[in-house]
This record gives C-alpha cells, sequence and structure tokens, in this order.
C-alpha cells in the first residue's frame, strides 16, 4: 500500500531509534492488510532499532499478533508472556501496548482452546 511505503521509506531516512516507531506502526498496517510476512518483517525490524521499551512493546505485540494470524497459538502466548510485565509498567504513560497485550492475549486463548481463559483475564482487568 501506499501509506505503508511512506511509513517504511521515511523510517529509512531518520536515525533507526526513530524510524523503530514508524515501522511498528508499518506493522500493525501490513497485519490489518493480513500482509502477515511483511507485517513480521517491519515488527522484527522494528524491535531491532527500537529506543525504547514502548517502541519493543508495539513491536512485539506486532509480532505476537502475526503469530496468532498464522496460527502459531504458543509463539503468541509466549508474547504475551515476555511481554505483560512491561505493558503493566508502561500502562499509565502509553496504555496503548497493554490493550494490544490483552488482544493478543485473548485470541491466543481462544485460538488455543482456553476461552475460559481469554474470559477471567477480562474479568480481572474490569
Amino acid at each position: 500500500s501506499v501509506a505503508l511505503r511512506i511509513l517504511t521509506d521515511t523510517a529509512d531516512a531518520v536515525p533507526p531509534a526513530d524510524g523503530s516507531e514508524l515501522l511498528g506502526y508499518g506493522a500493525e498496517l501490513a497485519l490489518a492488510g493480513l500482509r502477515i510476512d511483511e507485517a513480521v518483517h517491519l515488527a522484527t525490524r522494528a524491535y531491532g532499532d527500537a529506543g525504547t521499551q514502548r517502541d519493543r512493546l508495539h513491536a512485539l505485540v506486532s509480532a505476537g499478533l502475526a503469530a496468532v494470524a498464522r496460527g502459531q497459538t504458543s509463539a503468541a502466548r509466549a508474547v504475551v508472556g515476555l511481554t505483560l510485565p512491561s505493558a503493566v509498567q508502561v500502562l499509565e504513560e502509553d496504555p496503548l501496548p497493554a490493550l494490544y497485550v490483552a488482544l493478543l492475549h485473548s485470541y491466543a486463548s481462544v485460538l488455543g482452546g482456553r476461552i475460559d481463559e481469554a474470559a477471567a483475564f477480562f474479568e480481572r482487568a474490569a
């Protein structure tokens, strides 16, 4: 897509730590367009270039959502385990990573046949 190309071209034109956020947005955009391989590629680049915990979280969650799209339940659940503590730490500063981790957790739980676990997670969060 044009928007994805603009994001990646701009990310390539700035220092890596600054471009990481753009690559993370690109990974999310690729996921929305069901371009799963491209989403994984962009999330991996974003994680490698990340200069902040927030950017690392966004990149990891995008990779986890790509794992869900591929049916890779254990990989998605591993990402939840890796990201949840950090997402809770930055919750007041940026609630978006925690929301994405919650969504990832619910998708991975349902995909893994653990619907009750997903429901309990959201009941605790409410």
